[in-house]
């Protein structure tokens, strides 16, 4: 019982991170990724279960192409509204990664994709929730946490990049918020990383709190999740590269 209360409250106190990262090529092709770390709470987990005899150390390293998924479905795909099926097919650029080593405190989830137009890839986080459809294990549970009544987009036109999330439907985005209210305590522990990467050096950002690499070619944003999630809007931000 009292290891159950330790689990409990660890839950509540450590720190799991979440990163959005872009990084550009000089056509303004790149790659955009989206992850968690949740390696301190492998390694508190491990540390609860130190005195455990016999205990099997899991590993995982595992890389999901949702091409090959859809591909392996098509059939049951193609017995779907024409709507749903659009929509599966826009998880056929991506790929998943996932990471976990108990003996290294490894835990790690990661979503990435090519793309030709930074446009091409907006509301990637919505698109990601679709992936559990396909009934493979490791694509269940992932923890992105997705609001189907926010929508986020990226622009990158001339030397002026953007990131807006826009909340479009207030219901569904209060229906969102009731049901992670359970998780409110978790999120508020954890941050949510935005990078950043351009061929160019930046010469302003709109968010005040944006820290610049070295060389003032990327820009890191840190907030709490917790805000993030409730204030979508509050973290739009537009960022001015030199010419």
């Amino acid at each position: 019982m009292r290891k159950i209360l330790v689990l409990f409250v660890s839950l509540f106190l450590v720190s799991c991170v979440f990163t959005e990262e872009v990084t550009f090529n000089s056509d303004k092709t790149g790659q955009l990724s989206i992850g968690f770390n949740g390696s301190e709470f492998i390694k508190m987990m491990g540390g609860m279960n130190s005195d455990e005899e016999n205990k099997v150390v899991k590993k995982i390293d595992s890389l999901v192409v949702f091409s090959d998924i859809l591909e392996a479905s098509r059939d049951s795909i193609a017995q779907l509204p024409l709507i749903e099926q659009e929509e599966l097919m826009k998880l056929k650029p991506y790929s998943l990664r996932i990471q976990m080593d108990e003996s290294a405190d490894l835990f790690l989830f990661e979503m990435l994709t090519d793309f030709q137009k930074i446009e091409d890839v907006s509301d990637a986080f919505k698109t990601f929730s679709k992936s559990s459809v396909f009934g493979d294990q490791r694509t269940k549970g992932a923890p992105i946490v997705t609001n189907d009544g926010v929508e986020i987009s990226y622009s990158f036109k001339g030397n002026r990049f953007e990131r807006k999330a826009r909340i479009k439907n207030a219901e569904l985005f209060r229906n969102a918020m009731d049901s992670l209210s359970e998780s409110a305590m978790i999120l508020n522990a954890s941050t949510y990383k935005m990078k950043y990467n351009f061929p160019v050096k930046v010469r302003s950002v709109s968010y005040e709190g944006a820290q610049f690499s070295s060389d003032m070619k990327s820009v890191l944003i840190e907030v709490n999740y917790q805000d993030l999630t409730t204030n979508p809007e509050q973290y739009n931000f537009t960022v001015i590269l030199e010419q």
